[in-house]
């Protein structure tokens, strides 16, 4: 096959996506999309399930061969995120960041309570990628859910540090009361993206979270902000009973202290 697309029967097609040549593969999904070949949607969710990650521009184009295909191929999409192995969820997650719809975020919203750790991540991406606008209610419905999974909050933490949209800081400011610390903590690395006096304050108050982890989290996040102010707040954990955050501590504290750069 040469690189431009051109008509081929289905069979031909579906043998090309099967190649052990890139190029061959990624030419084969081009026509696809050039003959709108709705038939062979199934061979190309096949394909991106069996890729490595050797294989990413194989995955770009089978996205854009698919959002080539409109409604069909997020439909399809959407019902592949249902397949029973885990690393195609996160694919076809992935994907599904390709289609900034309602269905497509319904559907990742859904799937970022997913029993894999990938898969959620991947949701979150997906999320992000569709931007602001679109997702941030419904990621702000989701948060508010108490009845939601928490570890769906993975995703929804990750998509919120992603954005990073101002817009983005109040179902963040939600998770960190969150019962679970790990939820905190996370929220905590995402509120560090917004170098704003209100996250700068929020953070500072985090330092008195009855948790170690959420303490260190935020010891962290407020190296972004050197001033007089965070090195005195950050002092008083010298004498915190846990040896861990004594240990952020000072870790934080020598970067802080150390002469810029001429």
């Amino acid at each position: 096959m040469n690189n431009q697309p051109h008509h081929l029967p289905l069979a031909t097609l579906l043998e090309e996506l099967q190649s052990q040549k890139s190029e061959r593969r990624v030419t084969a999904l081009r026509t696809i999309a050039h003959q709108h070949v709705t038939d062979a949607i199934p061979a190309v969710l096949e394909m991106m399930c069996t890729t490595t990650h050797d294989w990413v521009v194989e995955l770009d184009e089978a996205e854009r061969t698919l959002q080539h295909m409109g409604a069909i191929g997020r439909d399809a999409l959407i019902h592949a995120t249902f397949w029973e192995d885990p690393y195609c969820r996160a694919v076809f997650a992935r994907a599904l960041g390709a289609f900034p719809d309602v269905p497509s975020i319904a559907r990742l919203i859904d799937l970022s309570g997913d029993s894999d750790f990938m898969v959620r991540v991947r949701c979150g991406e997906a999320l992000a990628r569709m931007g602001s606008a679109g997702v941030l209610p419904y990621i702000t419905q989701a948060v508010e859910e108490r009845e939601r999974v928490p570890r769906a909050r993975v995703a929804l933490l990750i998509a919120l540090y992603h954005i990073g949209d101002e817009q983005a800081l109040e179902p963040i400011i939600v998770l960190l009361r969150d019962r679970q610390s790990w939820v905190r903590s996370g929220a905590v690395f995402a509120l560090s993206r917004f170098a704003q006096e209100r996250s700068y304050r929020l953070l500072l108050r985090m330092l008195k979270d009855r948790a170690v982890k959420v303490r260190c989290a935020a010891i962290r996040a407020l190296a972004r902000f050197p001033n007089p102010e965070t090195i005195q707040a950050i002092e008083v954990l010298h004498t915190d009973p846990s040896a861990t955050v004594r240990r952020v501590v000072n870790e934080v504290l020598e970067k802080l202290r150390l002469p810029p750069e001429e």
